[in-house]
């Protein structure tokens, strides 16, 4: 039992100085935006690299579908409506349809739906992944940071979506490249009285323009909203949901992150703890 103590203390610690969550080198992005500045009405292709944490989940097929932020070497973390039976998520990528040589793509081997993910009202829409083996973290492929618990957003702070989804409602297919626009916290007041056919939950964040215009759509699912706090992106929602894509008035719906923190943590934990213990059984 001490052996198994002492390995799990190790293990935990491997995992931090490796790129585990809340390790040093969480957040840090080492490419930079092609343009200096961010263009406000609608999205924009990424620089490959800017975004190392984002990966693309797909499904048994090996097609893209979801969208989902690495937290740790060896979890994503996604929207609880993306999960499947079969899954594989690829990181380091940025053209779907091009094999660019910086790609990781791993199985999924174990969905970890959060218990009062509730179908009808989506409220809790949040998920971890554990791949099969660690990703290899480097300049492509690197974790975000996790917010703490007390954090809280200000109305009309301006945070990054990312995804591979549809550039507009009517579109048939997503995008090959990676986009990203820049949105604001909406109030939540405000949200719900625009979306009173639907529960907005003090689980959820709204973020958008009233405008429209910029919004995810279909197929960014599970992707980040992410705010950069001491230099460092945080990954403070999860896109969950919306009406329509863009459109006047409606906002984009995301899963508050910071309500998890805790069970994110104590699910990772609990997780890594089970494969060290199987471990140890197997040479026993």
């Amino acid at each position: 039992m001490q052996t198994l103590a002492l390995l799990l203390k190790l293990s935990l610690l491997k995992l931090k100085i490796k790129g585990g969550i809340d390790n040093i080198n969480c957040g840090v992005s080492y490419a930079k935006d092609i343009r200096s500045k961010l263009r406000i009405i609608g999205g924009r292709e990424a620089t490959k690299g800017r975004w190392p944490w984002q990966v693309a989940i797909l499904n048994r097929l090996r097609e893209p579908f979801c969208g989902g932020t690495l937290i740790a070497p060896q979890f994503v973390l996604t929207a609880a409506h993306c999960v499947r039976k079969r899954l594989f998520v690829r990181a380091g990528e940025h053209d779907l349809f091009k094999n660019e040589g910086t790609e990781q793509e791993v199985r999924v081997v174990e969905a970890f739906v959060h218990p009062k993910f509730d179908v009808e009202t989506v409220d809790n829409d949040i998920a971890l992944l554990r791949l099969r083996r660690p990703l290899k973290l480097g300049k492509y492929v690197s974790t975000a940071c996790l917010p703490s618990s007390s954090d809280h957003l200000k109305m009309n702070t301006m945070g990054i979506i990312l995804g591979w989804g549809k550039k507009r409602n009517s579109a048939l297919f997503g995008t090959d490249v990676l986009h990203q626009a820049q949105v604001p916290i909406a109030d939540l007041t405000q949200c719900r009285l625009v979306y009173q056919d639907y529960y907005i939950s003090d689980n959820m964040i709204c973020a958008g323009f009233e405008s429209g215009r910029v919004d995810t759509c279909a197929g960014d699912s599970g992707g980040p909203l992410l705010f950069s706090k001491n230099g460092k992106w945080h990954v403070f929602g999860i896109t969950s949901f919306g009406e329509g894509c863009g459109r006047r008035g409606k906002y984009g719906i995301y899963a508050k992150v910071v309500n998890y923190v805790k069970w994110i943590r104590k699910t990772v934990r609990k997780s890594v703890k089970l494969q060290l213990w199987k471990k140890r059984r197997k040479y026993d």
